[in-house]
């Protein structure tokens, strides 16, 4: 399908045909951007996986089909490698998809709401330390 291009009044046709370039030119960086945003993804899948399987998890096939399962399999299982054995193109789309991040991060003011808890819980069969409890109640002022 192709893209529909606004064009003010009175537009050349040199006019016309840089803003088509330049539209066709965002097109393709997206799709590049987002192949290479889904080949890091599936990489991540790496920790689903055992590094001796011999095929995609079921999981894996049931949600995807089993052509995507594979490849998505075959990009996990790459991520399991040392960087030095791994395929050129999954550092690539590392790389993509990192300039991307940054790129997008440093566009604009946009925020990103983060809550961190911690809980602390005893190691089980570690001596525990004794305490004493105690209740506070601060009455009716609260």
């Amino acid at each position: 399908m192709a893209d529909i291009v606004p064009m003010p009044k009175g537009a050349t046709e040199v006019q016309m045909a840089r803003e088509t370039k330049k539209v066709s030119a965002r097109a393709i960086a997206t799709s590049i951007m987002e192949s290479a945003a889904q080949t890091v993804l599936d990489a991540q899948g790496f920790s689903e996986i055992d590094p001796n399987a011999s095929g995609p998890p079921q999981e894996w096939i049931d949600e995807l089909g089993e052509k995507r399962a594979w490849k998505k399999f075959r990009v996990a299982m790459a991520a399991w490698e040392p960087t030095s054995k791994q395929p050129a193109g999954l550092a690539a789309a590392t790389a993509i998809t990192a300039s991307s991040l940054r790129n997008f991060s440093s566009a604009g003011p946009s925020s990103v709401n983060i809550v961190a808890k911690q809980v602390v819980m005893p190691v089980p069969g570690a001596p525990q330390d004794d305490f004493e409890r105690v209740i506070v109640d601060d009455g009716e002022d609260g």
